[in-house]
């Protein structure tokens, strides 16, 4: 699962994550689809205080966001993501979106700009 992704080792390098028995480290797509799938966000979305807490609600995540928390990573150019159509069929970003079905850059154009990945914000 993890060596099909072109960005696992850079994922898993900027990953914040403390819960040590997670798989999903360094596959960002699986990792936000599974969050999402329980009414939460992944641990990126958070300050590392906060994150240590496990409380990864979207309430949460407004509270901080709205605080002004904003993650310090930065998107690059697109890859070719394997699971890019996949992703696609369940993301709400517009067609024309770059980053459309590329979750890991997506979540990290979206959040430094002091905006939720639209797959989080229509849930906010």
């Amino acid at each position: 699962m993890a060596v099909e992704c072109p960005r696992y080792e850079v994922n898993r390098s900027e990953c914040i994550c403390t819960w040590e028995p997670c798989g999903k480290k360094g596959n960002c797509c699986l990792c936000l689809a599974s969050h999402l799938a329980g009414g939460e966000v992944a641990g990126c979305f958070f300050p590392p205080e906060v994150e240590r807490t496990y409380d990864r609600s979207i309430r949460r995540f407004k509270q901080e966001f709205e605080k002004g928390f904003r993650p310090s990573f930065s998107a690059s150019e697109p890859v070719e993501c394997p699971r890019r159509e996949e992703n696609a069929r369940n993301c709400p970003a517009p067609d024309d979106y770059k980053f459309k079905g590329i979750c890991c850059l997506c979540i990290r154009d979206h959040l430094p700009k002091g905006k939720a990945p639209p797959c989080v914000a229509e849930r906010m």
